[in-house]
């Protein structure tokens, strides 16, 4: 079993990225206490630091860490980035609202 996510940060971080997508070979959920303890990715606990949260936007579930990691490198080379797989940016797109940058 393997999940690929995305991260919803709630403002842009370095200028425009709005967005993290990663891979675990636990559950989404378990690697996001990781990220919120401090211990996962140095991007995440940068945003976290200087005051910035997330949501959990979007995960896939997996049977194997390959077709996780096959999932996740496609969403990361795709035009655009995720924020064409965020529910959340998809959901300000259609309110006409500023959409964020992924």
């Amino acid at each position: 079993m393997a999940d690929v996510y995305c991260l919803h940060f709630l403002w842009p971080y370095w200028g425009k990225a709005q967005h993290y997508t990663g891979r675990t070979k636990f559950t989404a959920e378990e690697r996001i206490e990781v990220h919120r303890s401090g211990k996962g990715s140095k991007l995440v606990a940068y945003a976290l630091a200087h005051g910035n949260d997330f949501i959990l936007a979007y995960k896939e579930s997996f049977d194997t860490q390959h077709e996780a990691m096959i999932r996740e490198h496609r969403l990361k080379k795709r035009h655009g980035g995720v924020k064409g797989t965020c529910p959340i940016c998809n959901k300000l797109k259609k309110g006409k609202q500023q959409t964020c940058s992924g």
